[in-house]
């Protein structure tokens, strides 16, 4: 009886039907709008895969994730001050074969991120780039854009 009307009601509302009162697509929230309607709302980075030499295990991948977790109320940062000396990456955790870097999105000074939401780039590298167990990609932090996590072997500098 209670599915029944649950389904009964969920089949009569519709987003028409909801206290919505846009008249216009200049009144739709901003946070609301699409990129279509918006060229401002773009994605700042793609998460990818890399097809490099210098990919890492995956079992060392999951322990510096966990690493990661477990400090995850912690700040994990980056700012142009912090990079190394070729200004491209922060080093953030190096486990065994895996080093963890931090990059910025071009134009951004500094940014942070929980280093939970961190680990969460970590997961989607080893789940989505794993190729025979190992590991090589980038993804942007949880929840911020601005913050590029790679994933790659220790010997990626040498």
């Amino acid at each position: 009886m209670i599915m029944t009307r649950l389904a009964s009601f969920l089949t009569t509302v519709t987003l028409l039907s909801l206290p919505l009162a846009f008249t216009d697509a200049a009144s739709v929230p901003t946070a609301l709008q699409t990129r279509a309607s918006n060229p401002e709302l773009s994605k700042r980075m793609t998460n990818q895969c890399s097809k490099t030499s210098h990919t890492s295990k995956v079992e060392d991948v999951i322990a510096a994730f966990d690493y990661l977790v477990a400090i995850g109320d912690s700040n994990c940062s980056v700012s142009t001050s912090t990079l190394d000396e070729d200004g491209k990456y922060k080093r953030k955790v190096e486990l065994n074969s895996t080093l963890v870097l931090f990059s910025l999105v071009d134009g951004v000074q500094e940014t942070a991120s929980l280093c939970s939401d961190v680990s969460l780039a970590v997961q989607w590298i080893f789940t989505w780039c794993n190729t025979d167990g190992q590991v090589a990609g980038s993804a942007a932090a949880n929840g911020n854009g601005d913050l590029n996590v790679t994933v790659v072997n220790v010997d990626y500098f040498n």
